[in-house]
């Protein structure tokens, strides 16, 4: 088996501006529900950290400034959602890639998530050391 190098590389018309309104347009066609559900767990994975860190800074300036222990239930309540938010975010974002996966798939075989790269994969190219 061999492969064959292209002499350049192919891109779309246009500047980057319409590039990315045309991948934005081809996503919201194929599927809006998955790609509003992708940038909002991309958006609270983003703002998690900070929240957490935020809401710290308010538990510890409370319990040194000697604050009463029931004004700072809110904001512990607070910080503990976000812990449990931070818990739970990674398998919703397994989640939505499965069905995405399973929404993209045809019957050629499941979507292929794993792109790690083998030796194998290179037995045909020129300068290769790895024949079979």
């Amino acid at each position: 088996m061999t492969f064959a190098l292209p002499d350049k590389q192919v891109r779309p018309k246009g500047g980057k501006g319409r590039q990315a309104a045309a991948m934005a347009r081809l996503c919201w066609a194929a599927g809006w529900p998955l790609l509003v559900g992708a940038l909002a767990t991309n958006l609270i994975s983003g703002l998690l950290p900070t929240a957490t860190a935020w809401l710290t800074k308010l538990v510890v300036d409370g319990i040194v400034s000697g604050r009463p222990q029931v004004a700072l239930l809110g904001v512990a309540g607070g910080l503990a959602t976000v812990g449990i938010a931070t818990g739970v975010l990674p398998q919703l974002v397994t989640y939505l890639q499965s069905v995405s996966c399973a929404a993209g798939s045809t019957d050629d075989g499941p979507c292929r998530t794993d792109f790690s790269v083998r030796s194998t994969d290179f037995t045909g190219w020129p300068g290769s050391r790895v024949r079979r």
